[in-house]
């Protein structure tokens, strides 16, 4: 997928011989610069489920859990590759799955072996909202709740994920920082209300 850059960004990039090595760069007439970015590949049978993080967001920066405790209120866009159509859980977390930390309560401050996390920020969400493609879908989020799950039909190819949490205001104040992608079963098994493509 090839994604145009600001000029800001191309110098950045140009600076940096090795990350530029592993970026396919276009340039375009008028100089734009497109950059074909990192896509991850799901419904495979390698890697089912597929677990995503923020630090495969493209354009934002929340790749570590200094990011994540201080809660980056942003949120990115996952580019993906569809492998086989079928019906797909996506599965949002704000904690990694094994905390066992509700979307909206704060974590605990972690000493590790090599250093310790700050708390975690607690956030009031209300809602989750998942984009696929061009088809938004929101739900509500439970007070305890871990995880949000959408189920979808996705067809083979290029496409992109985005969320976020919302409170009861309709305000945004993140996006999951987790995602779990899961082909559950072959589209001829599923009859969703929109089939994502």
């Amino acid at each position: 997928m090839l994604t145009p850059i600001s000029a800001k960004t191309t110098t950045w990039l140009l600076s940096i011989p090795t990350l530029l090595a592993d970026c396919t760069t276009t340039i375009r007439p008028g100089g734009t610069v497109w950059v074909k970015i990192w896509t991850a590949t799901i419904g495979t049978a390698s890697e089912n489920p597929m677990r995503l993080c923020s630090c495969d967001w493209a354009w934002v920066y929340a790749d570590n859990q200094n990011n994540i405790c201080g809660c980056v209120m942003d949120s990115g866009t996952w580019h993906v590759e569809v492998a086989k159509e079928g019906r797909y859980s996506l599965t949002l977390r704000r904690w990694p799955q094994e905390s066992e930390l509700g979307i909206s309560a704060s974590a605990p401050v972690m000493q590790g072996v090599d250093g310790s996390w700050p708390e975690g920020k607690a956030l009031p969400v209300a809602s989750a909202w998942l984009q696929v493609g061009d088809i938004e879908q929101q739900q509500p989020v439970a007070l305890d709740a871990t995880q949000v799950t959408f189920e979808m039909a996705l067809t083979t190819g290029a496409t992109t994920f985005k969320s976020w949490w919302y409170n009861t205001e309709g305000d945004t104040l993140a996006g999951a920082y987790y995602l779990t992608v899961s082909l559950d079963s072959p589209l001829s098994d599923f009859s969703p209300d929109a089939t994502i493509s």
